[in-house]
């Protein structure tokens, strides 16, 4: 050895290296100890997520086309003349509900109603309407079971309140959310739906709302997993070998 130069220290090196190796052993299995439920639950959620298409998921598959509508001018300002109060119109807009032309205006206040386009008087916006353009909205028209004007969003809604809740009587366990000014769909919830939703539930750990992709438990449980990755990493690289990278 020349002289001057630094001895090696083989040994301090090994003992280095192997208490290392032992500080990403024990953080790789308190990790895995404390992320094996959730890794089952985001496997498993999200096979099952990628398996439903969403379509299905949103109940697109069960509505009616939209009907488009035209009608001349004229009828249409004939219409707005019978009605009471239309001062401060803003927009209007064609639509059928079941068959019957309606116009729908908005005005500057931002409320919204509902003109019969043959009278020319305002339809109200009741459970007997919401019954028909629930019906409407579907390609099977199921009936309903149950019509109710909800002033808090239930947790298959979580949407903005009051709405109309029509529940039908249909293999699919359709719910139907509508507008109670305009009688628009807002939302349809089915059994597909309610499956889908509970495992998205499980995905993003929020299990009040269920819409919070940022909450506090999924932060944690992300950190971890990545924890857990990089002390993989540490252990794989610390128990490779040149063998193991040999063709024969």
């Amino acid at each position: 050895m020349p002289d001057g130069a630094p001895a090696s220290n083989p040994h301090g090196r090994r003992r280095v290296a192997s208490r290392l190796h032992l500080f990403f052993s024990r953080v790789h299995k308190l990790m895995g100890l404390l992320l094996v439920v959730q890794f089952l639950f985001w496997t498993t959620s999200g096979v099952i997520m990628s398996w439903i298409p969403i379509q299905e998921v949103r109940g697109e598959h069960l509505r009616r086309p939209a009907v488009d509508i035209a009608a001349p001018p004229l009828d249409i300002v004939k219409a707005l003349a019978r009605v009471d109060g239309t001062s401060g119109l803003r927009e209007i807009t064609l639509r059928d509900i079941a068959g019957r032309h309606v116009i729908e205006t908005r005005f500057a206040d931002g409320t919204c109603a509902l003109i019969d386009m043959a009278t020319g008087r305002r339809i109200p916006v009741d459970a007997t309407l919401i019954a028909e353009a629930a019906r409407a909205a579907f390609a099977h028209a199921p009936l309903p079971l149950s019509i109710d004007l909800l002033d808090h969003a239930p947790i298959d809604y979580r949407g903005p309140v009051p709405v109309w809740r029509v529940a039908m009587d249909d293999a699919d366990g359709t719910v139907a959310y509508l507008d109670p000014e305009t009688a628009h769909l807002r939302a349809v919830r089915t059994d597909t739906w309610r499956l889908y939703d509970f495992f998205w539930m499980l995905h993003i750990m929020d299990y009040e709302s269920r819409d919070d992709f940022n909450n506090p438990l999924i932060m944690t449980a992300s950190l971890s997993a990545a924890l857990f990755v990089l002390s993989g990493i540490a252990l794989l690289i610390f128990r490779l070998r040149q063998s193991d990278f040999r063709l024969v």
